[in-house]
């Protein structure tokens, strides 16, 4: 008789963001398995190669927009910068109706780095991740092993539960060829060359 724990996935609430402190890639100088991971100290994410050993501090870029009216004749100015490296709590603007400089607030969005057509990326420096492999037209990816544990005991699981009710897990979110039952066996061989990719 079988155990029916162990076709019932029990893996938790986990959101994709549960799995963001480190991910597993490729490195873009010498083609081996590197890390992005996050620093407790600062909260920003470095990269790490350990084969050729480059190491990169992540620099956030952000564009900067200002949409504000010219406390001198009521203008409307209108600006925006794009890669900037620094906040700044004003900046200051020429208007082009009265030609008077004035101090203006702007406002930041986070700048994320141009994604590859052909292959999954991490959010910071755009490098591609390691653990990823073509299904057919689709990709199985993950950020990091505990990710892919994660994809495994569910797609291995004939058993699927409900795991919250007050949001959506990331397992719901799932694509369509992750949840078919009839592309479990090749999806778990999939996931076993992952884990032993060198």
């Amino acid at each position: 008789m079988k155990d029916e724990g162990s076709e019932r996935f029990t893996g938790g609430p986990h959101t994709i963001y549960s799995f963001t402190n480190s991910f597993v890639v490729e490195c873009p100088h010498c083609g081996q398995r590197a890390e992005v991971s996050k620093r407790t100290s600062s909260g920003h994410h470095e990269f790490h190669c350990y084969a050729c050993h480059r190491a990169i501090a992540h620099r956030p870029l952000y564009k900067l927009s200002v949409h504000q009216y010219c406390p001198e004749c009521g203008y409307r100015v209108t600006s925006s910068q794009q890669k900037v490296k620094q906040k700044t709590s004003f900046v200051r603007l020429k208007c082009p109706a009265c030609l008077q400089t004035s101090k203006f607030t702007p406002t930041y969005e986070d700048l994320a780095p141009v994604k590859t057509q052909s292959a999954e990326t991490e959010p910071y420096f755009g490098t591609t991740l390691w653990l990823q492999t073509s299904f057919g037209a689709d990709i199985l990816w993950a950020y990091n092993y505990e990710h892919l544990q994660h994809l495994k005991e569910y797609i291995q699981a004939k058993l699927r539960q409900r795991q919250t009710l007050t949001y959506s897990p990331m397992v719901e979110r799932l694509p369509s060829f992750i949840k078919s039952a009839k592309n479990r066996t090749a999806l778990l061989a999939s996931i076993e060359k992952l884990t032993l990719k060198k």
